[in-house]
């Protein structure tokens, strides 16, 4: 890959994937030159970022040994029209997603959604008064 016109070269599994926003990679026995390459990008990021808003918040927190292969998405880094793409885009080839997933993993998606969906079918009423 090449990033911010650093090349690197070596193994790695992406482990989240966001249309729209990026993909965590878990790097595998990666070398000291390739480390040293990885922490100036980071750093080289966060100082263009810093230098245009200040401090940001991070779109993922950093994961912790309890969750450590599920980093937490901070949502409200995003614009909703992200949000909105993002799950657009995931409708559009579930059926795909659906076939590469176990059942557990799309059962634990449709959880999920169903649980959005409930908290955003507010009856009319309610959302009068707010």
């Amino acid at each position: 890959m090449d990033v911010e016109g650093i090349p690197i070269e070596t193994a790695g599994v992406v482990r989240t994937s966001y249309p729209m926003v990026g993909k965590g990679i878990r790097f595998q026995k990666i070398s000291a030159a390739n480390r040293e390459k990885i922490d100036d990008i980071i750093r080289g990021i966060r100082c263009k970022s810093q230098s245009i808003k200040g401090e940001p918040e991070p779109a993922f927190s950093t994961p912790t040994p309890s969750n450590a292969a599920t980093p937490v998405l901070k949502l409200e880094a995003y614009p909703v029209r992200v949000l909105v793409t993002a799950l657009r885009a995931l409708a559009a080839d579930f059926d795909k997603r659906e076939s590469s997933r176990s059942s557990d993993e799309v059962d634990e998606l449709r959880l999920a959604l169903l649980e959005l969906q409930m908290k955003l079918s507010v009856p009319p009423q309610v959302a009068l008064h707010r």
